[in-house]
């Protein structure tokens, strides 16, 4: 994950599959697919850019996964599907998932590839470290430095502008109070120790920014 030469999306990709010995002709439609998606409009946040920030996250950690393909191929996917309106993201981009790992070729893959994609609805999988690291990717973004977090705040803002402020600042509260209610935060030891008082930080100063209608309390 960390090879200087494949920093380009695409290029990580094609080497993602030719280590998997998956169908190189297979593997440039389905990129394509993956970029339309990732691509396409009311996405601020959840874009490619997103899919290489975990990819370099999860790039130290690499040798402590069990399956790194594995983690890797489901990063690709796990927000691959994404509407703001809907509650089943997870559960469509874990479809997407299988079908595309059995079109690669990679059927043996397909189904631990969509089980981490669904680990990331909850973000709180159990008993697998491969889906710990990547929950913890996946929620590093809150515990980045002030400024890009509220970048990262903006951009959620951005993808939920259907929803009027009153109704956004209720459910985005509930969000940051259910992450801090959980203790600890990050599931692994790495993510903890780096990233855990920056995000509470981070998640309480947004709260205030979401007042009257909340508090930080």
């Amino acid at each position: 994950m960390t090879d200087e030469g494949n920093k380009e999306p695409r290029n990580r990709w094609l080497a993602l599959n030719a280590r998997a010995s998956g169908d190189a002709a297979v593997a440039s439609e389905v990129y394509g697919e993956l970029h339309a998606a990732y691509d396409s409009a009311g996405r601020y946040y959840h874009t490619l850019s997103h899919i290489s920030a975990l990819l370099e996250l999860l790039g130290p950690v690499r040798e402590r996964l069990r399956h790194s393909d594995v983690v890797e191929y489901a990063v690709w996917f796990h927000d691959i599907a994404y509407d703001t309106a809907r509650t089943d993201n997870e559960e469509a981009s874990a479809a997407v998932a299988r079908a595309s790992m059995k079109r690669l070729g990679l059927e043996r893959m397909a189904i631990p590839v969509a089980e981490l994609v669904l680990s990331t609805k909850a973000h709180r999988p159990a008993g697998s470290i491969d889906a710990a690291y990547l929950v913890d990717a996946d929620l590093a973004i809150l515990g980045a430095p002030p400024d890009v977090y509220d970048r990262y705040a903006l951009a959620i803002r951005r993808e939920f502008a259907w929803v009027d402020d009153a109704r956004y600042r209720e459910g985005r509260s509930a969000v940051l109070r259910h992450f801090l209610e959980r203790s600890p935060l990050y599931l692994t030891d790495e993510f903890r120790v780096q990233l855990e008082s920056q995000a509470r930080a981070n998640m309480v100063n947004e709260l205030r920014k979401l007042v009257p209608l909340s508090s930080a309390s």
